[in-house]
């Protein structure tokens, strides 16, 4: 038997075997994120099956996704409208303009409940009419290292501007 303690000075039991299998899951995941960065510059698996102006849209919104996992706010910010909209499910309310999602984000930063640890977009679903696009896929994720993973289902609308795609709207939902 393992035995560790937690921070709330709990006791626990684990079975040696199941210690090994944990430690080794770990050790498999520590080193697939040692290759995310060069895994991350391949072009997306998703982009074999979209045309090159959903590939483009597409290759924004993991931008985007990336800057909001890495908790970068000045790139996460350069991929949003000022116009932006967001509806979430842990939100009484929807937030509308970049200063008050700005202001959101840096209020959970502060508060320690905002950090972002994973996020990941699955099955993506991208359609571009003209200057704007809708971007639907599933997410999961956790924020703090070490707590739940949660499923998402997310919907991005893009528009473009003076050739660039920016977000416009976000809805997430459980």
């Amino acid at each position: 038997m393992f035995t560790f303690q937690n921070d709330k000075g709990r006791r626990h039991e684990i079975p040696h075997y199941q210690f090994c299998i944990v430690s080794m899951l770990i050790g498999l995941l520590a080193g697939c994120l040692m290759q995310a960065p060069a895994i991350m510059a391949q072009a997306s698996v998703f982009e074999d099956k979209m045309t090159k102006e959903e590939a483009d849209v597409w290759r924004t919104v993991e931008a985007f996704n990336e800057a909001f996992q890495a908790n970068d706010l000045d790139s996460y910010f350069s991929f949003v409208a000022n116009s932006i909209t967001i509806v979430t499910p842990g939100n009484p309310y929807r937030v509308q303009g970049i200063l008050d999602d700005r202001e959101e984000i840096q209020f959970g930063l502060t508060q320690g409940y905002g950090t972002v640890g994973l996020w990941r977009a699955l099955q993506p679903w991208v359609q571009v009419f003209d200057d704007m696009a809708v971007v639907s896929f599933y997410s999961r994720g956790y924020l703090e290292a070490g707590s739940e993973m949660f499923f998402l289902k997310v919907t991005d609308v893009l528009i473009r501007e003076k050739q660039e795609w920016k977000v416009v709207h976000i809805h997430v939902s459980k």
